[in-house]
């Protein structure tokens, strides 16, 4: 787990959430930062996890793409599992990640970039680059044409990164480091029942596929009656395509940032 951090807004001492109730749609080790975050500001917490992550059926495409690294001029990740899959691989495959210290690596986020960091690599982000359309807008300020870069990524990842660098003429290799997709015997009768019972104050939601791997097993009704939270403007675009109200969009996707915001929702 990352190193814990202290919301970056003003701190909030009071229980502003207290009497809430928020349902976590993220992995228990990934939401455990977060989670003591909701806690401490007084709510209760709800953990249903509605995404799973796992490695890809082959990793024979990614191992081509390690043995061949140095024929790539920047390497992309917009998300930190995309960056913990492919870097774990390339540790185990070869043990040799001083190949990715001469590379110039771009990343979409403040967690993707602890990942990075985590493997004792280094990443540029862009203040403006937030999910992976604007990493791409970004890097049209950076001279692509002509560049080969690679792009490791999970097997739901928008085309819209690709698209745009492949237009500013750069090629551009996608190799899939992992995968996604709902928790196996996921149970939806208790959530439900919670959300008959408008026991859920706060859904909150940290990626498209969690959005969607949600609604697959609960009726949008159901989730109408919750204040929607969403960790960026990707996942809040994505539960707005589904017809859900986003009332609180984190000003980072970060879930530090989204804590606060849901603090100050609340305030």
């Amino acid at each position: 787990m990352p190193a814990k951090q202290a919301l970056s807004s003003e701190p909030v001492t009071k229980k502003t959430l207290e009497g809430r109730t928020v349902l976590v749609t993220r992995s228990p080790e990934r939401a455990e930062q977060f989670v003591q975050q909701l806690e401490s500001l007084g709510a209760a917490i709800i953990l249903f996890p509605t995404v799973e992550t796992s490695p890809p059926d082959s990793w024979n495409e990614c191992d081509s793409c390690i043995s061949s690294l140095n024929n790539y001029d920047y390497i992309v990740f917009t998300s930190a599992n995309a960056a913990h899959y492919f870097l774990g691989r390339a540790k185990s495959f070869d043990a040799k990640l001083s190949t990715f210290r001469k590379k110039t690596v771009f990343v979409v986020g403040e967690e993707t970039r602890r990942a990075i960091e985590s493997f004792g690599l280094a990443a540029i982000t862009f203040d403006e680059a937030h999910n992976a359309k604007k990493l791409g807008e970004a890097l049209r300020r950076v001279d692509v044409k002509n560049k080969r870069i690679l792009f490791p990524k999970g097997n739901l990842a928008s085309g819209d990164l690709t698209s745009i660098l492949r237009k500013s003429g750069a090629v551009v290799d996608e190799i899939v480091t992992y995968l996604t997709r709902l928790p196996p015997g996921t149970n939806a009768e208790s959530a439900r029942k919670l959300f008959s019972q408008n026991r859920i104050d706060v859904i909150t939601f940290f990626s498209p596929s969690s959005v969607h791997n949600l609604l697959s097993v609960l009726p949008k009704e159901f989730l109408s009656t919750a204040t929607i939270a969403a960790i960026g403007g990707t996942t809040a675009e994505a539960a707005r395509d589904a017809f859900l109200t986003v009332k609180i969009v984190a000003d980072r996707p970060t879930a530090d940032q989204l804590a606060a915001a849901i603090a100050r929702f609340y305030e």
